[in-house]
């Protein structure tokens, strides 16, 4: 039986959770809450949100720097909207980030599990640069409630509200860097930073 959550989605989950999908695990889906609450901040512009219970204090960097992937250092997240990496070298993801006007990176504290054996199958979409990395997280909820309900109406009238991009040979989703799935409940090697690393640590 084909699992209900997929690689790359932002899933609409109660109490305001929005949980971007990273990697499937033998336990569930491994998950970051990109609405959680703020735990502390890097500086003005780089917060840290409760990303899940799972490992609460990890620090976890989801962000569109591809090079870090590309060597290795990172776990490639294949979505059908667009390519995210999670982890990598954190020092080196820092300070690109904090070079660029509009920083394409979030950081969480711990990680969500999702079951997908679970009876209640979540609404959710492809996950959007712009929606997860330029969109003010306290309105990330209301944004992909509001694309769920356009997609509703848009399949109605027969439309097709989903545009995939076009398959490619790097489309292929990794569990992981060995090409297996990850351990039960854990996080990938590659996307684990030690929580000493990020100032203003919890």
């Amino acid at each position: 039986m084909s699992s209900w959550i997929q690689c790359g989605h932002l899933y609409l989950a109660s109490a305001g959770r929005v949980l971007f999908t990273v990697q499937r695990a033998f336990d569930g889906w491994l998950a970051l809450d990109l609405a959680g609450a703020v735990t502390d901040a890097i500086d003005a512009r780089l917060e840290v949100r409760h990303g899940g219970p799972r490992h609460p204090s990890r620090l976890f960097a989801l962000h569109a720097d591809l090079r870090e992937a590309a060597a290795g250092r990172a776990l490639a997240v294949r979505g059908p909207a667009a390519d995210f990496a999670f982890g990598g070298d954190f020092l080196r993801i820092l300070r690109r980030a904090q070079h660029e006007a509009r920083p394409r990176l979030r950081l969480l504290r711990g990680l969500t599990v999702l079951d997908e054996r679970s009876a209640e199958v979540l609404p959710g979409l492809p996950a959007e640069p712009e929606l997860v990395f330029e969109l003010p997280p306290v309105l990330l909820a209301t944004a992909l409630r509001e694309r769920l309900s356009s997609r509703v109406q848009l399949a109605a009238s027969g439309a097709d509200a989903v545009q995939p991009r076009t398959p490619a040979a790097s489309a292929v989703q990794p569990t992981s860097r060995s090409g297996t799935r990850s351990r039960r409940g854990a996080a990938p090697d590659s996307a684990r930073v030690r929580t000493g690393s990020a100032a203003g640590a919890a």
